[in-house]
């Protein structure tokens, strides 16, 4: 919502001496017309942003950044958890998910093809 688009109502005048049946069923009306503009709360075509290039990008950007970060916690805690086993004993370490995957050899066989390309 932008700001500088809201309606002052306090610079308006209200007359409220001209109470009468057809102003009061005008009000009636316009309350229903907000409640049905303002149905659809979901729907991303009354959003400005959706047309603008560089703030979907900054979007997108957020959404990648948060999704790395999840990631690059998931992978400290394994590679922490496989310290840990391992200043136990190298059975220990090897039992981890890390050590699973330090093991396998189709891990360094991708790891080898990485390296080649």
């Amino acid at each position: 919502m932008d700001i500088n688009k809201l309606n002052n109502n306090s610079k308006s005048s209200i007359n409220k001496s001209k109470s009468t049946a057809k102003s009061a069923s005008s009000k009636r009306n316009k309350s229903a017309d907000t409640s049905r503009s303002s149905g659809d709360k979901v729907s991303i075509k009354n959003f400005t942003f959706k047309n603008n290039d560089e703030l979907f990008a900054k979007l997108e950007l957020e959404k990648l950044n948060n999704a790395s970060s999840e990631r690059y916690k998931q992978i400290k805690s394994q590679v922490s958890d496989y310290k840990k086993a391992s200043e136990k004993s190298s059975q220990a370490a090897s039992d981890t998910e890390m050590g699973e995957k330090v093991n396998d050899s189709e891990v360094w066989e991708e790891i080898a093809n990485r390296i080649i390309r």
